[in-house]
């Protein structure tokens, strides 16, 4: 359990966390309370190539490229329209093909277009699980389980084999 003051988890600088192209980032979380840009899954310390966030309203946020990482291509922060509750158990998943990426709550992909062409630098840094690092220290504030990334954009399909937790994806 991450207490949103300052523990996270620091899963170390591995080169197969080095993602540039296509990209799926899926976790279950269960939130005791939202802040803005609290992190799930960032990729970085000082700049950051990926992040699965929060928002103060209860969106997920995806934050590609935050404070120029090295090689990168665009850059943005992104919210759902759809809300997540605190309390409950929700699967967030984000997804990336090369051109558009895609946002899922619960299997149901959200009405967020972000058609925008990311290039996703690289930066000799940790991955860091419950805080988000670049910009400021956002901590998340609940439970978090299943966290799952691929170098490849997953369908929507095997977005819900994941978040049924039957099939292997890989």
């Amino acid at each position: 359990e991450l207490n949103g003051i300052g523990n996270f988890l620091d899963c170390g600088d591995d080169k197969s966390l080095d993602i540039t192209d296509t990209l799926t980032i899926a976790a279950w979380v269960k939130i005791a309370a939202f802040g803005n840009w609290d992190g799930i899954v960032t990729k970085g310390i000082n700049s950051g190539p990926y992040a699965m966030q929060l928002w103060g309203n209860g969106a997920l946020r995806f934050s590609p490229n935050w404070g120029n990482p090295a090689g990168f291509k665009g850059a943005g922060s992104f919210n759902t329209n759809t809300k997540m509750k605190a309390g409950e158990w929700t699967h967030a998943a984000i997804t990336y093909d090369g051109t558009q990426a895609h946002f899922y709550i619960n299997g149901e992909q959200d009405k967020l277009e972000v058609k925008q062409d990311f290039t996703f630098g690289v930066v000799k840094e940790s991955l860091i699980l419950g805080c988000d690092f670049p910009g400021g220290d956002e901590y998340f504030d609940g439970v978090m389980d299943e966290v799952l990334i691929f170098s490849r954009a997953l369908t929507e399909a095997e977005i819900l084999k994941v978040m049924a937790g039957g099939a292997a994806v890989s």
